[in-house]
């Protein structure tokens, strides 16, 4: 527990890309909600004028209705070995914790596993706020463009006034 309230910094420890998991890791995250980007809508392709392939191309839409709708989330920033059972399904975030030794072996035990903490996932265009007492944005240079930092002010300006 001494080394979670006074955590190495660096590539190869604590660092603006995993740093919320420290926070878990101290308990001090009680639920998560990551609002992801949504990809804006696909515009609809112009309609083949061979009538055969545009009723192929119906057919092909309506066996698929993701097709020509928003992605969904984006569950590759979320590691399935940090989720309970590993299934997104669960809705919870579990961590646990593995000596090296174990933790290089094919099916590892962990010698803890914390409290699961709820994780509620909302695409940017349909998050509405719902009384959050803090929000957390981080600014990541390894992560996001650097024309990505004009944002951070706006962003302060209409959280800091909520």
């Amino acid at each position: 527990m001494t080394a979670r309230c006074n955590p190495r910094f660096g590539e190869d420890a604590l660092n603006c890309g995993n740093y919320l998991l420290g926070a878990l890791a101290n308990r001090w995250v009680h639920s998560l909600t990551y609002v992801y980007p949504t990809a804006p809508p696909r515009p609809e392709p112009e309609p083949p004028e061979d009538p055969r392939v545009a009723r192929m191309e119906k057919i092909r839409r309506f066996l698929n209705p993701e097709i020509g709708h928003e992605e969904p989330p984006p569950v590759r920033d979320v590691p399935h070995a940090l989720l309970r059972n590993g299934d997104l399904k669960t809705g919870e975030i579990q961590l646990k914790g593995y000596k090296a030794e174990e933790y290089m072996k094919s099916n590892p035990l962990p010698f803890c596993v914390e409290p699961p903490v709820p994780l509620k996932l909302a695409a940017g265009g349909e998050f509405r706020f719902s009384g959050f007492r803090h929000i957390v944005l981080a600014r990541s240079p390894q992560y996001t463009p650097r024309r990505a930092d004009g944002l951070l002010p706006v962003i302060r300006e209409y959280f800091a006034a909520a």
